[in-house]
């Protein structure tokens, strides 16, 4: 052990510093009792005197402790007290998602499933295990140099942020109802990996502000942009999922992570089988027909033998081979076929239906919510266009119409446009009065989510 070295607990030599957050730092270490590297979280002498920190490290080694999963992390060794508080864990070399990003862009999206099969493989391991991991960010998402994902040690639960800028990361991977004041669950878990997943493949986070209440704001009302319109290129597969992983209605949102790891597979096999039909497999070779007269090499003889398939010392033009009279006719009636088949699909009549598999059904939204009917468009294949028309009868927020009209065929992302009701049409006066109201709504809305947002906890970010 060197002079810049420290012996932690009488046996972790202590080396870099891989990361960390304000009350604690990540190091990488040796385990001299059993000679394997780790990477060590050591709490800093103002953190071990406050007692939420130790309880929340104990908490984060017990937590990830009980999970066995190769997508997280192990923990090896751990202490909490006032004197000394530290987690030993396995060290994982490759860095973090947010750096890979950060260094090389968006992934491409079978590598983004990918990342995001591993991610959700282990938050099923962790909600199997009546955990949660409370703190899903490309952050936390580690990578070995393989390329596979392990997920941080477990947050160990909520505490302050330590900055403006942990606390707006933090904001823009919380579900609606955690910065509604929920506590975190596995279905925000699943919230953050749609999150996750969403800037992997645009670079670019679907929740954004200049800080945490506007970050906070955008969560609770916006239906985030859609990725194929961040990134060129995004199957239309992976961006239903992705979408009915944010959307803020639970009734249509993914929120167990077996569901998503089932639904990440789906688009894994459709993927490869579209990369199957844009890159077919060679087709078998077939040989041509010999031409009358001619023996090919090995067949009967050796190549050297025949000239144009007369034997070299006969020349009355005999065949080398026995006589075939019966080829002949039967070559130009293959050629006759082909022909005629060639002419057929040249000028025969075209078959102009559609693979039936290249068709979906239109759904009925008349009646729904805007986002309800966006969401429900998604899940049958289309994209829906929403266009907001006054009413007197129909209620404010409500489809009343849309073409095409519902059990259409149609093919797969069509566009739907659904008409919304704003509303019975109103007088100047009126209009007055009701864009009045709606600035006192959106102020009294604006200042309940900043109320929320301020006092959201803000679990800690593990870095390893």
């Amino acid at each position: 052990m060197n002079e810049n070295q420290e012996l932690i607990a009488g046996r972790y030599e202590t080396g870099r510093r891989l990361g960390g957050s304000a009350g604690a730092d990540i190091l990488a270490a040796r385990d001299t009792h059993l000679q394997r590297s780790v990477a060590l979280k050591v709490l800093r002498p103002e953190s071990r005197g406050d007692a939420g920190a130790l309880e929340r490290l104990r908490r984060s080694a017990q937590s990830t402790g009980a999970v066995s999963d190769p997508n997280v992390v192990d923990v090896y060794d751990w202490n909490a007290d006032a004197d000394l508080a530290y987690m030993a864990m396995e060290i994982v070399e490759g860095g973090t998602l947010a750096e890979s990003l950060r260094s090389h862009g968006p992934l491409p999206a079978g590598r983004a499933v990918s990342i995001a099969s591993g991610v959700a493989s282990g938050l099923v391991a962790i909600h199997a295990a009546n955990q949660v991991h409370g703190a899903i960010t490309t952050d936390s998402v580690l990578l070995t140099r393989e390329g596979a994902p392990r997920l941080t040690a477990l947050s160990g639960g909520p505490s302050a942020a330590s900055n403006a800028d942990e606390a707006r990361n933090f904001a823009g991977v919380c579900s609606p109802e955690v910065l509604g004041g929920s506590s975190a669950d596995a279905a925000s878990d699943v919230w953050a990996l749609g999150v996750v997943l969403y800037e992997s493949i645009t670079g670019v986070r679907p929740f954004d502000g200049a800080d945490t209440v506007a970050v906070a704001t955008s969560v609770m009302r916006d239906t985030p942009v859609a990725p194929s319109q961040r990134s060129v290129g995004v199957p239309f597969v992976l961006e239903n999922l992705i979408m009915r992983m944010l959307s803020r209605d639970p009734a249509t949102r993914i929120t167990t992570a077996a569901v998503a790891l089932s639904e990440l597979s789906m688009v894994t096999s459709s993927l490869a089988a579209t990369a199957t039909v844009a890159n077919p497999v060679a087709a078998p070779r077939t040989e041509a027909l010999p031409v009358a007269g001619q023996v090919a090499a090995g067949a009967g003889g050796s190549a050297g033998a025949t000239v144009s398939g007369v034997a070299a010392g006969d020349r009355s033009g005999n065949a080398a081979g026995p006589s075939r009279p019966w080829l002949v006719p039967v070559l130009i009636a293959v050629v006759v076929g082909l022909g005629g088949l060639l002419a057929w699909s040249l000028f025969g009549p075209k078959d102009t239906n559609k693979s039936p598999a290249e068709m979906v059904t239109v759904p009925d939204v008349i009646d729904e919510t805007s986002e309800t009917a966006s969401n429900t468009l998604f899940e049958a294949g289309l994209r829906g266009i929403p266009q907001e028309k006054t009413s007197e009868t129909v209620k404010e927020g409500t489809v009343f119409a849309q073409q095409p009209q519902p059990g259409t065929k149609v093919e797969r992302s069509t566009k739907v446009r659904y008409s919304v009701s704003t509303g019975p049409t109103t007088t100047t006066s009126s209009t007055t009065t009701s864009s009045s109201t709606s600035s006192t709504s959106t102020t009294s809305s604006t200042s309940t989510t900043s109320s929320t947002t301020t006092t959201t906890t803000i679990p800690p970010t593990t870095t390893t």
